[in-house]
């Protein structure tokens, strides 16, 4: 007997199952990027292989890149609206296109059974793709502001936590290594090589930091490090509702 999830995935595109804060995250830097280009190219530093193709997924689930994997408009003006007053209403749009047949009075009411039946019906999803896709669509429709199901949220986690981390840009261009209180800025600091036992996706992105402090670490660059890595984070310890960490650059007072 054919899986009726095998036969969805011969009609429609899989749904996203990436992590809903490190979507959001990457469509913000997306805003003022060239278009058309390979999205693949204009994805911030640091994401792993997988996070990757996830993305990628998700914009095409979106149709905000075309036929051949290229940026269009549509994912520049639906940037643009990130972090706005017009985000809520703008992704409430985009998922009521794409997700109608689970959005309705009929399925406000749904179980969390029903409700999975209902998303496997119509969208390629099944097993751990198919919990994540839909951890994705109720982080995203609680993200919008769209009335769903309360069994799907009521033993959710908080829908966001946001924490600052405020960077002094006046550290960013000195050796990420030398940030002891006892230490000069001028001494160099042998550090001695520790093994830690780590999810394979954050190890590789640990292993992107420079080896070599004397070459430095460009202070954007380091940013976006820093919000990869924690989207990383959430996408890995995160079952049910992702933690979304903001980090920004914090100008001191008085400059």
């Amino acid at each position: 007997m054919t899986d009726p999830a095998d036969a969805v995935a011969q009609r429609v595109p899989p749904p996203p199952y990436v992590a809903f804060p490190l979507f959001m995250e990457v469509v913000g830097t997306m805003r003022d990027r060239p278009w058309p280009a390979r999205v693949e190219r204009e994805l911030p530093d640091g994401l792993s292989d997988v996070a990757i193709r996830q993305l990628v997924i998700a914009f095409r689930f979106f149709d905000l890149v075309d036929g051949k994997d290229k940026t269009t408009e549509a994912l520049a003006n639906f940037a643009a609206s990130v972090d706005t007053p017009d985000w809520p209403s703008r992704l409430a749009d985009v998922l009521s296109h794409k997700y109608a047949p689970l959005i309705g009075p009929e399925m406000e009411r749904a179980t969390a059974e029903q409700f999975e039946t209902c998303f496997a019906t119509h969208y390629a999803a099944k097993g751990d793709t198919l919990r994540k896709a839909i951890s994705f669509f109720v982080t995203a429709a609680s993200e919008a502001g769209l009335d769903i199901s309360s069994t799907l949220t009521k033993n959710r986690k908080p829908r966001r936590r946001k924490a600052l981390f405020s960077i002094d840009p006046q550290r960013l261009a000195t050796d990420p290594l030398r940030d002891s209180p006892d230490t000069e800025a001028s001494e160099p600091r042998d550090m001695e090589p520790v093994m830690v036992a780590v999810h394979p996706l954050l190890a590789a992105h640990l292993g992107m930091i420079p080896r070599d402090p004397k070459k430095g670490w460009v202070g954007d660059k380091r940013l976006k490090w820093f919000r990869a890595f924690a989207a990383n984070v959430s996408q890995v310890y995160d079952e049910d509702a992702s933690v979304d960490f903001k980090i920004d650059l914090v100008t001191p007072a008085g400059n």
